[in-house]
């Protein structure tokens, strides 16, 4: 969280020098384990010459594991982005370098069915897990410009991530957790992450 705080401070100090600002909706896919999410992020960029930092929600949109594919559609955090463009000519294709801190809480919905001796039946409970994960991003892309102030954009790379869980009952009278810190995702609480970024932004 301190990362992530320090991080809105710099987008605010560049900010308040900024020679340029833009709107962009970024499209993110990052693989943890065996699930893979797609989010999508609306951002404000500030841009000073070679440099450029934004910051906007995020709405997780698909989550994928295995055979399996939810459409999600729930806002679950914040991202932040520093991005440095080496070579600021007027060229239309552009080589860049960026950052990505991510904070997301994701709250999955799950339920348990449990046979009832004394009453010779399953009776259903639900619980909801709620997961507070990080992830830092770094990698590089090219940007394509396709109008005047309109650019579109795709980058690569790697990262860190860290996931802390945990789950409560949803069903009065449900039966208490055993663990209610249990990662229900099935990978570690922290590891190594891959993604991509699909994005489009306008300059003004």
């Amino acid at each position: 969280m301190r990362i992530f705080v320090l991080a809105l401070l710099l987008c605010a100090s560049l900010a308040s020098i900024a020679q340029k600002k833009s709107f962009e909706v970024n499209t993110k896919g990052y693989s943890i384990g065996t699930i893979f999410r797609v989010i999508a992020t609306p951002k404000i960029n500030w841009i000073r010459g070679k440099h450029q930092v934004g910051v906007g929600p995020s709405l997780l949109l698909i989550s994928k594991s295995g055979r399996f594919v939810t459409k999600e559609f729930q806002p679950v955090g914040l991202q932040q982005s520093y991005r440095f463009t080496p070579n600021e000519s007027n060229s239309k294709v552009k080589l860049f370098f960026y950052e990505e801190l991510t904070f997301q809480v994701i709250n999955h919905k799950w339920e348990t069915h449990e046979w009832d001796n004394d009453g010779q039946r399953y009776d259903q409970y639900k619980y909801i897990n709620s997961e507070y994960l990080g992830l830092l991003n770094v990698g590089y892309g090219i940007e394509l410009q396709l109008y005047q102030g309109l650019f579109i954009r795709q980058s690569v790379g790697l990262g860190i991530y860290y996931s802390a869980s945990e789950s409560e009952e949803l069903t009065p009278g449900a039966p208490e957790l055993f663990n209610e810190d249990v990662n229900i995702n099935g990978y570690p609480n922290w590891g190594f992450t891959y993604g991509f970024n699909v994005g489009l932004e306008y300059k003004f």
